[in-house]
């Protein structure tokens, strides 16, 4: 079944008198010499190698960027067993602090728990300069500031513990 839209006898077809007049208004084709083909035909291949080429730099770039980002996140995971062993110069360990945690007043936002909360709490407390209680200094070196709320955040995602409650 043919329906209009495919049908041939409803294709549009200009009166004969139009037709002409277009072709004389707008005359035949112009001549392009084989020469001046070619040169474009060059030029087009030259421009389109080029998009080419910086597309398989822009692949091998990010390729490369991100086995390099693998290994450093790969190191980065060897590394982080051994980091959260080691203290820091007037640190203890996330272990010893999460054990202390209920002793040394580590639950900022006096919910009950020490969480990662509690870090967010105190962070956002430093910045604005509003620290109120030395107990929150956690590796005691005589500030409350990013490294206390380092500790607090060790602390409260401590794999060995999860945390502590009062």
């Amino acid at each position: 079944m043919t329906t209009p839209k495919n049908n041939p006898e409803n294709e549009f077809h200009a009166p004969r008198e139009l037709a002409e007049g277009l072709a004389r208004l707008h005359g035949a084709s112009p001549a392009v010499p084989p020469e001046m083909d070619a040169a474009v035909l060059a030029m087009a291949r030259r421009h389109f190698a080029r998009r080419r080429a910086a597309r398989l730099v822009v692949r091998w770039a990010s390729a490369v960027a991100a086995a390099a980002a693998a290994v450093v996140i790969a190191w980065a995971a060897t590394r982080s067993g051994n980091h959260a062993a080691m203290p820091a110069a007037g640190q203890g360990s996330a272990k010893s602090l999460a054990m202390k945690a209920p002793a040394i007043g580590l639950d900022v936002d006096s919910s009950g728990a020490v969480n990662i909360l509690d870090a967010f709490a105190l962070a956002r407390r430093t910045q604005a300069g509003a620290v109120t209680k030395s107990e929150w200094d956690v590796n005691g070196d005589g500030a409350v500031d990013r490294r206390d709320v380092d500790a607090i955040a060790m602390a409260a995602v401590s794999l060995r513990r999860g945390g502590s409650r009062r």
